[in-house]
C-alpha cells in the first residue's frame, strides 16, 4: 500500500542528533572530564522514552553548547554509564539503564531498514519492546513495518500504541489517517487529521502541517 519508502522516510529523519532547547548544568571543576546533565526539549527524547535532561560528558575546557553542536545519543550512551555507577538511584537511572539496551539494538535496526532486511528489523524491534514495552518509538516503527507488509490491522494498533504513549507525535495520526481512510472510515480519518495538525501546529512543524491539511482538505471534497 504504501511501501517501503515511507518506512525509510521516517527513519531518515535522523535519531542520533539534537540541538533543539538545550542548555547545561556545568561543574566547577576545569582540570578533568565533567559529567554533566543537558536539559532538551525536543520531540525525540519523548519518541525514544528518555526524560528530558540527559548526561553528557565534557572534556577539560569545553562546555556544550546547543546553537554549535548537537546532543548525540551515541555520545550520550557512556555518560549515562558513568551517571548509574555514580548515582544508581537516580530519578532517570531506569531510563537510562533501559536506553543502554536499547540503542545497540536500534544502530541493528536502522541497518536492517536500510539494507531492507525486513525480517531482522521486525525481530529487533520486537527485542526493543520486550525492554521497554511503553516506547512510542518502537510501537510506531512496528507501525511502519506492519504497514509495508500489508498487515494494516495490527499496524493501526502499533499507531494507537504510539499515541496513547506519546499524545503529541503527529506523523503517527498522519499514519493512523491513512489507514482508517483507506479501510472507509472518513469520519475517523478526518479526526486523525486534525490531531495531527494540531500536533504540528504546537511544534512549529509547517511543513509537515501543510501536508497534513491537503490531506483533510482532500477528505472534505468527498462526498
Amino acid at each position: 500500500m504504501y511501501g517501503k519508502y515511507w518506512l525509510i522516510a521516517v527513519l531518515l529523519m535522523g535519531p542520533m542528533g539534537l540541538s533543539f532547547g538545550a542548555s547545561a548544568r556545568q561543574g566547577k571543576s576545569e582540570s578533568k572530564t565533567r559529567l554533566v546533565m543537558v536539559k532538551i526539549d525536543h520531540w525525540k527524547t519523548t519518541f525514544f522514552n528518555l526524560p528530558k535532561e540527559l548526561p553528557l560528558l565534557l572534556k577539560p575546557g569545553k562546555n556544550f553548547d546547543a546553537r554549535a553542536r548537537r546532543y548525540d545519543f551515541s555520545e550520550g550512551l557512556p555518560a549515562m554509564e558513568v551517571l548509574l555507577s555514580l548515582r544508581p538511584k537516580d530519578k532517570y537511572a531506569p531510563a537510562f539503564r533501559r536506553f543502554i539496551k536499547k540503542w545497540p539494538v536500534y544502530q541493528k535496526f536502522f541497518k536492517a531498514v536500510d539494507e531492507e532486511n525486513y525480517k531482522s528489523a521486525r525481530k529487533l524491534i520486537n527485542e526493543i519492546l520486550k525492554i521497554d514495552p511503553r516506547e512510542p518509538g518502537a510501537h510506531f516503527y512496528l507501525g511502519s513495518l506492519n504497514t509495508q507488509a500489508g498487515n494494516f490491522a495490527e499496524a493501526e494498533k502499533n499507531y494507537r500504541a504510539c499515541i496513547k504513549a506519546y499524545p503529541e507525535y503527529g506523523p503517527a495520526y498522519i499514519n493512523l489517517a491513512r489507514l482508517v481512510k483507506a479501510r472507509g472510515d472518513l469520519p475517523e480519518a478526518r479526526r486523525f487529521l486534525l490531531e495531527a495538525i494540531r500536533c504540528f501546529k504546537q511544534k512549529q512543524r509547517k511543513d509537515d502541517q501543510e501536508i497534513a491539511e491537503k490531506m483533510l482538505e482532500s477528505l472534505n471534497t468527498k462526498k
